[in-house]
């Protein structure tokens, strides 16, 4: 069977495997994306995108974690993930891997990301009245309503429209 066949088959599979779930998208002929979520811990989440090339199976396919998704975990932490996801698929060169490596994301995801992952809120400070005034003026020392006056005085100095 030629790569393209392959690559069909394999589409169609996924297709029947994984319809109705909610973590698998079909971004394009070639490219999916599966949602992982840890079932021992909430904060383990990973998105993985997975694109194949035209040479897919015989040549693993490119991984991405570049996802707004994984913005919580550390450079490290994905550079360790796309290594294992690298080493796993290398294994299953030739075979139809796509349901494999999202089967081995799922049973690894706990020992791949580590806990406490959450990214951490910066809190604002709580501001007076006049502190958000003095902020409010953008560095400007003139006063509030400095547009106003002058505005009155240029309509002033015009005269009556009506006479």
């Amino acid at each position: 069977m030629s790569a393209e066949d392959l690559q069909n088959e394999e589409r169609e599979v996924l297709d029947s495997i994984f319809d109705g779930d909610e973590n698998f998208k079909a971004i394009d002929t070639n490219s999916f994306q599966y949602t992982v979520y840890s079932a021992t811990s909430p904060d383990k989440t990973v998105a993985l995108r997975i694109h194949w090339s035209s040479q897919y199976p015989e040549i693993i396919p490119n991984f991405s974690l570049e996802l707004s998704h994984n913005n919580q975990i550390p450079p490290h932490v994905k550079a360790n993930l796309l290594s294992e996801l690298k080493t796993f698929a290398e294994e299953n060169v030739g075979v139809s891997m796509t349901y494999l490596i999202v089967d081995w994301l799922k049973d690894n995801v706990d020992s791949l990301i580590p806990s406490g992952l959450k990214k951490e809120e910066v809190k604002s400070e709580q501001l007076t009245k006049r502190q958000k005034n003095k902020l409010s003026s953008f560095g400007n020392s003139q006063t509030r309503g400095r547009d106003w006056v002058d505005i009155i005085r240029h309509l002033s100095q015009m005269g009556s429209a009506v006479e």
